[in-house]
This record gives structure tokens, C-alpha cells and sequence, in this order.
């Protein structure tokens, strides 16, 4: 790597630092919901894994949009080969997402094939959308990674999750869900505070399809 990519991600770094600290919780990130950010005592820490589970069809991906539209940081999104469904930039864009700032890579094993992303400081937030680990190794490969880039690591499951189903090394663990009846965002936080489920008005109507 250059250095002039190198000084080009570290400024970006610390631009993300600057607005949490801008934010009143230098350690933590906004998830752009003044009502989930107070259940997790300010947003998501900073260098930490963070399991979330978005069952397919349920729009919970609008939540985490919201949190790259918010802060706006550098950001790489993981997505295996039968996730294209649910990765379409362009709509991402219209909600205010930074696609120059917003990296999408394919692929099936992002661990080993690529593995400087989580060696290196590169980027501040990762998103490993619906890929399953499959052993404590990696799991603990992945929390240990967050604390030591100080990046936060978002593993996104397509199913629910539950108190005792899920990841152990994970800081956080939560479910979201849209209810279409309510037109609301359901978030239920299953680890960090206190357990509890959340109901956040959509802003905009969806229709079951």
C-alpha cells in the first residue's frame, strides 16, 4: 500500500473518531436512531463485534444503511454469492449511504481470501453480510481483530437470533425485523444492556411482498 493510501485512511479514521467524539461518545458510533442509541448507552462501541440477526425479507439492512448514512465512514461490506438480492448501492445512495466511501466485495470466504482487511487498519467498519463461521476459532479471530484495529465488525446472520443461540464472542447481539402491519422497525437487544425490544416507526411505508 502507498503512502499516500495509507495517510487517505488514517485521516478517514480519524474523521469517524471526530464525529463520535462530535457526537458526545468518543468510543462509541451513532447508529442514527436517538432511540437505539440510548438503549446501547450511546451506539455501538468502537473495536468490537457486533452480531446482528436480519431474517431475509424483513428490511432490517435499512438499519445499518442508516448508521453508514449517519456517520458516513469508511466502510467495507462482505456479501456472499447468494446475498445480491440485498446489496443494491444505488438505493443505498438515495438514502444518503456514501458509495465513494463504501466498498461491496463478493465473496464466499472472506477470511482467508481477504484476510489484510482484518490484519491491517484499513477500514474502521466491515460488514460481513450472512456468512456463517463455523468454528470458535474464527468467531474469536473476528472479536479479537475488532479490538485490536479498533474497528468495528458487524456479522449479519439471516436468521434470528436468540440468548443462547449466537456468537460468544460477540459485544452486542440484537434481532430486527420490519413489522408490516405497525409499518415499524422491531429491534430486539439480546446482548450489552439491558434485554429489550425496541419499536422504531419506518420512514417511509413498505408493502409485504
Amino acid at each position: 500500500m502507498t503512502s499516500d493510501k495509507q495517510n487517505q485512511i488514517a485521516s478517514l479514521q480519524s474523521q469517524l473518531k471526530a464525529t463520535c467524539k462530535a457526537q458526545g461518545n468518543p468510543d462509541r458510533i451513532s447508529s442514527g436512531m436517538d432511540q437505539l442509541d440510548q438503549a446501547l448507552g450511546g451506539g455501538f462501541p468502537l473495536g468490537c463485534l457486533c452480531e446482528w440477526g436480519m431474517p431475509p425479507g424483513k428490511k432490517a439492512r435499512n438499519l445499518l444503511t442508516k448508521l453508514l448514512a449517519h456517520n458516513k465512514p469508511l466502510c467495507l461490506w462482505i456479501y456472499t454469492d447468494q446475498d445480491d438480492s440485498r446489496v443494491y448501492p444505488p438505493a443505498w445512495a438515495a438514502r444518503g449511504v456514501d458509495l465513494g466511501q463504501t466498498y461491496f466485495v463478493k465473496s464466499s470466504a472472506p477470511l482467508s481470501q481477504l484476510r489484510p482487511a482484518f490484519l491491517e487498519p484499513l477500514f474502521p467498519i466491515i460488514v460481513i453480510d450472512s456468512f456463517c463461521c463455523h468454528g470458535k476459532d474464527e468467531l474469536a479471530f473476528l472479536s479479537r481483530q475488532s479490538r485490536a484495529l479498533s474497528a468495528t465488525i458487524f456479522l449479519i446472520r439471516p436468521y434470528l437470533l436468540s440468548h443462547a443461540k449466537g456468537n460468544p464472542f460477540a459485544k452486542n447481539r440484537l434481532n430486527s425485523w420490519l413489522d408490516y402491519p405497525s409499518n415499524s422497525f422491531h429491534i430486539h437487544l439480546l446482548r450489552g444492556l439491558s434485554p429489550k425490544i425496541l419499536k422504531i416507526p419506518a420512514e417511509r411505508p413498505y408493502e409485504h411482498t
